[in-house]
């Protein structure tokens, strides 16, 4: 299915269920003083996902057994970035491009990227940046605000569904984008806990193939 570029604005349908609030677990939680955040994004399992948009393409290539798939500008014949997505053993059956619009607000378009199967997923937000394109790695820029505000906590394990991440969004704040959302974790002996947690973009944790997304910030 086609996207139409910067026609981005409606949102996402939600894939997690919310779970009815049990007011623990509660910290402070770092936001824009005295300021209203504009929901830009609901980053969640999206149904349609994209090969093409209005302003880019895309090809599977295959690079020492491992397989990418490769965007490329439809203006200006380039590529832009690309996503790893497994190999002979193991891919991401369900993968794309889900949503396309300014996020950031520099007139260039930006895209939200998902690769998901029966038993993990991923999300990467590509960010337009100085002509070129960042990636923004969803799932670690929330285990790392995660391990600043909880140190003692047990870890995150998103991509395992022990820790759902309910209600997630990317918003836009005066001070620039964050996500915004809830960690809701399990319990075999109470109630689930909700956890609300928001990343600044100061804090965003970028990432591309070639290096590891483990905390490493690069353009």
């Amino acid at each position: 299915m086609i996207l139409r570029a910067f026609a981005l604005m409606a949102l996402l349908p939600a894939i997690r269920v919310g779970f009815v609030p049990t007011g623990q677990g509660s910290t402070a939680v770092r936001r824009d003083a005295n300021s209203t955040s504009k929901k830009l994004l609901r980053l969640a399992w999206p149904h349609d996902v994209a090969s093409a948009t209005a302003t880019v393409s895309s090809r599977k290539v295959t690079v020492n057994g491992t397989f990418l798939q490769v965007f490329t500008s439809k203006l200006t014949k380039r590529e832009v970035f690309r996503v790893e997505l497994g190999d002979a053993r193991s891919m991401w059956w369900h993968y794309g491009i889900a949503a396309e619009g300014d996020f950031n607000g520099d007139g260039a378009p930006d895209y939200y990227w998902y690769g998901g199967d029966d038993t993990s997923d991923i999300m990467y937000v590509f960010l337009s940046h100085e002509g070129e394109y960042r990636r923004l790695d969803v799932y670690e820029s929330l285990l790392g605000e995660w391990r600043r505000r909880f140190p003692a906590r047990v870890p995150l394990d998103i991509s395992a569904d022990n820790d759902q991440v309910d209600r997630l969004y990317l918003v836009r704040e005066p001070s620039g984008l964050a996500l915004d959302g809830m960690i809701v974790r399990d319990s075999l002996t109470t109630r689930p806990r909700r956890y609300p947690i928001h990343v600044a973009e100061g804090d965003f944790v970028f990432s591309n193939d070639r290096e590891s997304a483990k905390g490493v910030k690069v353009k």
